[in-house]
């Protein structure tokens, strides 16, 4: 670094620093085996952090070049980024819609058409944010959910030039000015993400608006290193540059090792941004050039973006194949493709694509808008044409059509009744007062719809009152890991105040009582207001207490109370497994990776919560019905998955139309059977 008369650094030409690939190959390598599942590496997700912060600290440190030597172009500097990201990205994208034609189910692919659509023009965040429902696909059937991240960075590139040139404009710039402007955006930024992680925690997530804080560390950071100090020095002294990178290195290893992804929030990144703010700054020591700066680190980091869009697809297609968890061996292999793949495009792609395309600027942005509008476009109607078409049902044998052949069934909702709540739902007769209140969680909804002709047929009037993925118990709270999800208080109390009326409860009460919840999520907790319970045990106790207040809470009203038990589930996802299509899953393959859960298995795992409800709800003189009889019969293997050749599930827990008319109907016959016909007519 040099002086410059007025005693400011000078800032050279941003060169190439090896280290800086060395420690994208340490985040890139951190995601992948978090990705593989990598025992141990709990934090491997952290890696996504400090790509953001090297990437603030880059084009923070390449605008500064460019504003102070008056050759910012905004343009220019777009068309640079789309050479840099988009070929690996497009060819990414083709790939995995390839793949998932090949292997995945009409309703997968569909859902994987639709990203792709939105991550070719970057807004991917946007996208599994609005769909981060709790009906939305888990990860594991998103092969392109990774390019949320891509979509956060791009939106980054679009916003930071014009920021930092309305700053230059309005405080005629310099270095102090830029700092101070950057410290004021990511205090904003984190504050709002800490302000909204609890009740929005999808959108602290993903929307680039609560990111921002991370680019602007790693901006910061590109400015202080160039910042005079008393002596005239640089600000931050180069004695103390190798404590940065040691206590860095020490800090981004207990991220990895000590964070985890249940409820991971701005608070929780503060630890990985330090780390990675302290490694930049020591990151032309000699010890950062010897263990970053090593030739395998550093080729490992500059095939490290095509790594990163490459191995998330390969791993999903690859599982949702196999169809069960990866084992040892298919991690390392795996992990090797990977790998290959990113040296492949790398050379063939990246390299390629980011040098000009054109002889002149004004060619070149013709030229690159003309590529990149052309592809987007047809990635664009090739998957709103797969969306729209609904995942091309024709890929599938003729058997696995007819299984597909689902019996969509949505309820007729009526604006009566809203005085219950704003999510009641009035179905069947309209009337003064509903006979019927079913209420509960989205498992309610799913009965209900079952429901709905039954009632319709029967004259009678009924409302739904659900709300999702929480326990329809009084005196408790639902929690995700450490997060309220809510409670079902209110509700409660204004259905007991309706008179004349069943009350059908039901719920996943398996997933309440045991906790778990599909692979890499949060545990289900019950608890009280304090918090989450620390355990299981304790969110059993809990479950009780609420069971217990709310069969007293509805005797007390006056009520007639059903509840309807657990459905034990096959352990599967059978609208995945058995609709996928053959070209590359042969019948046998697909038999032996759709076994799931014995006929035991399933009982088991929903008699235990069943008997809890059972004892305590016939005690206070309540109506329990158990599906078990139902769905599990004593002629099969396996409880259902299908019937009279139709898939029952449109997920692993959730009833599709064919399977809550099953539901429906029995529990109807079974509350006329119990409550006899007099008492139906009175209604």
């Amino acid at each position: 670094m040099m002086k410059s008369p007025n005693g400011l650094i000078e800032l050279e030409k941003p060169g190439y620093e090896p280290s800086l690939d060395g420690l994208r190959a340490i985040a890139v390598m951190a995601v992948l085996l978090y990705h593989l599942g990598a025992t141990g590496l709990h934090g491997g997700f952290i890696g996504v952090d400090v790509f953001y912060i090297i990437s603030g600290f880059l084009i923070t440190r390449i605008l500064l070049s460019q504003f102070e030597q008056a050759k910012f172009d905004y343009t220019e500097f777009l068309v640079r980024r789309c050479r840099r990201l988009l070929p690996a990205l497009f060819l990414t994208i083709v790939l995995t819609l390839i793949g998932a034609f090949l292997v995945m189910s009409p309703k997968h692919f569909s859902e994987t058409a639709e990203s792709a659509v939105y991550s070719s023009v970057s807004l991917a965040n946007w996208y599994f944010w609005i769909d981060s429902s709790y009906f939305s696909a888990g990860k594991h059937v998103r092969p392109l959910l990774h390019t949320w991240s891509l979509g956060v960075e791009v939106q980054f590139y679009l916003a930071w030039p014009l920021v930092m040139a309305l700053v230059s404009w309005i405080f005629y710039y310099s270095r102090w000015t830029a700092f101070f402007v950057m410290v004021f955006i990511g205090a904003v930024s984190f504050f709002a993400s800490v302000y909204v992680q609890d009740g929005y925690p999808s959108a602290a997530f993903y929307l680039s608006i609560f990111r921002v804080w991370q680019f602007a560390a790693g901006g910061c950071i590109a400015i202080l290193l160039l910042l005079p100090g008393k002596n005239g020095d640089i600000f931050i002294s180069e004695k103390l540059h190798w404590l940065f990178f040691v206590g860095g290195i020490v800090l981004l290893g207990m991220s990895m090792f000590l964070l985890s992804s249940d409820n991971y929030n701005a608070i929780r990144a503060v630890l990985p941004t330090i780390a990675t703010c302290a490694l930049l700054i020591g990151i032309r020591t000699s010890a950062s050039r010897v263990l970053l700066g090593s030739r395998p680190l550093v080729r490992l980091g500059q095939t490290s973006y095509s790594l990163y869009l490459i191995h998330w697809p390969l791993i999903i297609l690859y599982r949702y194949w196999a169809f069960r968890p990866l084992n040892a061996w298919e991690m390392i292999i795996l992990a090797g493709v990977s790998m290959l793949l990113a040296e492949l495009m790398y050379r063939l792609v990246e390299e390629r694509f980011r040098l000009p395309w054109a002889g002149n600027q004004k060619g070149e942005v013709r030229l690159v808008g003309f590529v990149v509008s052309s592809i987007v476009m047809a990635i664009g109607f090739s998957g709103s044409l797969i969306a729209y078409q609904n995942g091309w049902n024709w890929r599938l044998s003729e058997a696995r059509q007819e299984a597909n052949l689902e019996t969509h069934l949505s309820i007729h909702c009526g604006a009566n009744f809203k005085s219950l709540a704003e999510t009641a739902c009035a179905f069947g007769q309209p009337k003064k007062d509903p006979d019927i209140v079913v209420i509960g969680d989205s498992h309610a909804l799913e009965f209900a719809k079952g429901f709905e002709a039954l009632v319709q047929a029967d004259d009678l009037s009924a409302v739904l009152v659900r709300q999702y993925g929480v326990l329809p118990f009084k005196g408790v709270t639902t929690y995700g890991g450490e997060w309220k999800v809510g409670d079902f208080e209110e509700n409660l109390t204004r259905v007991a105040d309706v008179p004349s009326q069943i009350v059908v409860i039901h719920a996943r009460f398996a997933q309440y009582w045991w906790g778990i919840d599909a692979e890499g999520e949060p545990p289900t907790r019950i608890g009280f207001q304090d918090g989450s319970p620390d355990g299981i045990e304790p969110s059993q106790h809990a479950f009780r207490v609420g069971l217990d207040n709310t069969l007293a809470h509805f005797k007390n009203a006056g009520s007639k109370l059903v509840v309807i038990g657990a459905i034990p589930y096959p352990g599967l996802d059978s609208s995945q497994c058995i609709v996928r299509p053959s070209y590359l899953i042969s019948e046998d393959h697909s038999e032996k990776s759709c076994e799931g859960l014995t006929r035991m298995e399933s009982k088991e795992r929903a008699s235990a919560v069943n008997r809890v409800l059972k004892k305590r709800v016939e005690q206070e003189g309540h109506l329990f019905i158990d599906p078990t009889s139902v769905f599990c019969p004593e002629t099969q293997s396996t409880c259902l998955r299908m019937f009279d050749g139709k898939v029952i599930y449109h997920d692993s827990n959730h009833l599709n139309g064919v399977g809550a008319s099953i539901l429906a109907d029995y529990v109807w016959a079974m509350i006329k059977q119990n409550f006899g016909e007099p008492f139906m007519a009175s209604m």
